[in-house]
């Protein structure tokens, strides 16, 4: 079967997108190299300023994030031009859906670290800033703090 030339313009967009959330997944790591170089303890690190490790963290988050959707988003345009040889995909498609879940990503990225209880902090061992429960005693260089649920028994 013929794949239309709407299809392959989806594509293209599609393929355009993911080598963009590729070349700003590269970009973000810039951070971890400084402090792997630099020592993950050092206070010149760019991690150690609060408001660019939260800025890191939603960057991140929505890129990691970003990634998996886009593969899974590839996967399933694939299977219906398979599945459909003679439906053809819109072109708006290619930039609405993952747009749609960024926004989506964007929000519950901002929003948690405001939550009561989570705070979003630099960790030495994971070379990353990310978010933690905002226990008492937890300072922004300090290893988050690990919460332990105790099993429920009848």
């Amino acid at each position: 079967a013929v794949v239309s030339t709407q299809s392959t313009g989806f594509f293209k967009r599609l393929y355009m997108t993911i080598s963009a959330v590729d070349i700003s997944i590269c970009l973000v790591q810039i951070p971890m190299a400084q402090a792997l170089i630099a020592g993950r303890h050092s206070p010149l690190l760019l991690f150690q300023q609060p408001h660019f490790c939260y800025g890191w963290y939603i960057i991140w988050t929505v890129l990691k994030h970003g990634s998996i959707f886009m593969v899974a988003f590839l996967s399933i345009s694939r299977l219906i031009i398979l599945v459909f040889n003679t439906k053809s995909l819109d072109l708006r498609y290619a930039w609405v859906v993952p747009l749609t879940y960024v926004v989506v990503l964007l929000s519950v990225a901002v929003a948690l670290p405001f939550s009561s209880g989570y705070i979003v902090m630099y960790s030495p061992d994971n070379v990353m800033c990310r978010i933690a429960a905002n226990m008492p005693g937890s300072g922004p260089t300090e290893a988050p703090v690990n919460i332990t649920i105790p099993a429920v028994t009848p």
